[in-house]
């Protein structure tokens, strides 16, 4: 029941990150991530397949940290992450969004873990018809 309450946070989370992305210099293909990545969470126990859309959101996810990293490596420093929502562009905005996708991936995972190892009691109840 805890991890439901958290699930459908998440899933709450990535709608709230959809409509932050509106001013977005690149706003569409983060709000198709984080808007799958809602997807995601809210189907997760309803479907026998429901670990294929946190498995695609995951692959995304990775592919686009694994773009990032070249730029990450060369203009950004941890710090970088936590600097004002005011800063905007360069290391600071290329930081808050390796943060959220690799934030995106590791809740695809969760969930993916979640529905594959039967901690699901829908996935139990969905294992046995």
């Amino acid at each position: 029941m805890l991890f439901r309450i958290a699930n459908y946070a998440m899933a709450a989370l990535f709608l709230v990150a959809v409509a932050l992305q509106y001013n977005d210099p690149d706003p569409i293909r983060w709000m198709a991530i984080y808007g799958a990545a809602a997807l995601a969470c809210v189907q997760l126990g309803r479907h026998r397949r429901d670990w294929i859309p946190p498995v695609v959101v995951w692959f995304a996810a990775i592919f686009w940290f694994g773009v990032m990293i070249p730029d990450l490596l060369q203009y950004c420093e941890p710090a970088d992450l936590f600097r004002s929502m005011d800063d905007t562009g360069g290391a600071a905005e290329l930081a808050r969004e390796a943060g959220g996708i690799v934030l995106t991936a590791g809740w695809m995972l969760l969930l993916l873990w979640r529905s594959r190892s039967g901690l699901d009691p829908s996935a139990r109840s969905r294992s046995r018809t």
